[in-house]
């Protein structure tokens, strides 16, 4: 089982006006990482690459975190 959270908009505080994108704060991103953490293994680019090209495994629960850097803030 693989499991990928994408985050979009990470900042210091919740914007005071409505985004079309839900930003989440550093500290909430903090403790949703620490949250799965508990229940996954974190896996990194390159070892999800090595996974998808056959030079090694994921683990049986293994989760990897994406980050869009799209936004120009």
């Amino acid at each position: 089982m693989l499991l990928a959270v994408g985050y979009h908009y990470v900042a210091e505080r919740t914007p005071e006006a409505p985004r079309a994108i839900f930003p989440v704060t550093t500290g909430r991103l903090a403790a949703q990482i620490e949250e799965l953490s508990r229940e996954y293994e974190l896996v990194s680019r390159d070892e999800l690459l090595a996974a998808v090209t056959g030079d090694a495994g994921l683990p049986d629960r293994a989760c990897v975190l994406t980050f869009d850097d799209g936004l120009r803030c």
